[in-house]
């Protein structure tokens, strides 16, 4: 029997109630020998038996229960388990588009293209949509990856799987959070990638109460992996002569990002950071609405963290007792 042409990888724990609606995404636009779905429960969680006995005897879904409870390592066992000549990667709260998901595999045939990269929208737990969520506006990969938008979700991703084994590509296991980000800066630095944009939806984020990784306040949260890895990256692009101004600016940019949002809660850390920024981009500078006010734009914006820490902090907290009187909006928009 030939391989499918398309691999779908669900990871799963603990998500009974939405798993059913993932599988059935990832089936409904594809003939039974053209797809197989691998579902990864990881954990110690049984949760997952229930919805997946309709299956039972669709001989297209495998599943590959695992022990450890991260979804990076039931990525890789499904992305080593898959077949197929695509790949994608679907959480289990999230779902798939009937229509469009599939017109990505002819966009990928057509161009020859190694990833491609569609719209995603954003509904809330009733169904309503909340909007489609932003999607970079440039045609390279890296300065994409850079981007503070909802397109590293891998809902929206579609992967060449001959291109990820031969480059050895793996989700990295010990990441408690952040791991959607990470992958895409692994891929960034690995290489020059052919990308397509597909401009039409075609996955959901879906928005539900509950825990998730991503849900994460700044003053709990130092990425040190991912400011790492951002630097790394850096070196990465300089040392192999791929560092354009375009990259240059958007790495900067996300650093800042994450030094502002997070500065009044580790000055020392940050403070590091922000001088390591600096080094690489001497005029970049928070890209947020404070810094256009006539003092600060032309001041050193390491300075201006400073000046503006405490009065941010107790802002914050401010803010976060009347969330905390009045309820979290579990809804995220990015």
């Amino acid at each position: 029997m030939p391989n499918p042409l398309l691999s779908v990888i669900i990871p799963t724990y603990g998500r009974p109630s939405y798993l059913n609606r993932a599988v059935d995404s990832a089936l409904c636009d594809m003939a039974s020998y053209d797809v197989e779905v691998l579902v990864i429960p990881n954990g110690p969680d049984d949760s997952w038996r229930g919805p997946l006995e309709k299956y039972r005897d669709i001989p297209s879904i495998h599943v590959y229960p695992i022990s450890i409870a991260h979804a990076n390592v039931a990525r890789n066992i499904g992305l080593k388990q898959a077949t197929g000549t695509y790949i994608r990667f679907l959480d289990d709260d999230d779902y798939l588009i009937a229509g469009n998901a599939d017109k990505q595999i002819q966009l990928l045939e057509q161009t020859g293209a190694e990833i491609c990269s569609g719209l995603i929208e954003n509904v809330d737990s009733d169904l309503s949509s909340l909007g489609i969520l932003s999607f970079p506006e440039t045609q390279d990969f890296v300065s994409a990856v850079l981007t503070l938008s909802g397109f590293r979700l891998p809902v929206g991703n579609l992967f060449r799987r001959e291109t990820l084994i031969t480059t050895g590509a793996k989700w990295r296991e010990d990441l408690p959070r952040a791991q959607d980000l990470m992958w895409m800066i692994d891929l960034a630095k690995q290489r020059e990638w052919k990308w397509v944009h597909f401009p039409k939806p075609v996955g959901v984020w879906f928005q539900h109460e509950g825990d998730r990784l991503s849900t994460v306040k700044p003053r709990n949260d130092k990425p040190i992996q991912i400011i790492n890895a951002l630097f790394d990256l850096y070196e990465k692009l300089d040392k192999n002569q791929r560092l354009t101004t375009e990259r240059l600016e958007t790495l900067s940019s996300l650093l800042w990002n994450y030094i502002h949002w997070r500065f009044p809660y580790d000055m020392i850390y940050w403070t590091k950071v922000a001088h390591r920024t600096l080094r690489i981009a001497p005029d970049s500078r928070p890209d947020h609405a404070i810094f256009e006010n006539a003092w600060l734009k032309h001041a050193n914006p390491l300075l201006a963290e400073l000046i503006l820490a405490f009065p941010r902090k107790v802002s914050t907290l401010l803010r976060e007792t009347k969330r905390n009187l009045t309820g979290w909006d579990y809804r995220r928009r990015l």
